[in-house]
């Protein structure tokens, strides 16, 4: 039995963060339309994981306050 490991292309790793990035911001947004603070606690704490964890994107973090806290 041979194992070989597949190497993921840039654009297939570019649509998987951009898949993450956006579920924890509809995560987010279900949270705070419900006012469900536990909710919201956990995605910003996704959000900022997420973003220690690609420090040379855009902070999910800002998208999540310019989005919805900007409008409040």
């Amino acid at each position: 039995m041979s194992l070989y490991l597949v190497t993921p292309s840039d654009a297939e790793i570019a649509d998987a963060q951009a898949d993450v990035r956006a579920e924890i911001v509809t995560a987010y947004s279900k949270a705070k339309s419900l006012g469900h603070r536990a909710g919201i606690a956990k995605a910003l704490l996704l959000a900022m994981t997420y973003d220690a964890a690609n420090p040379d994107e855009s902070p999910v973090m800002d998208e999540i306050h310019t989005r919805y806290d900007a409008a409040a």
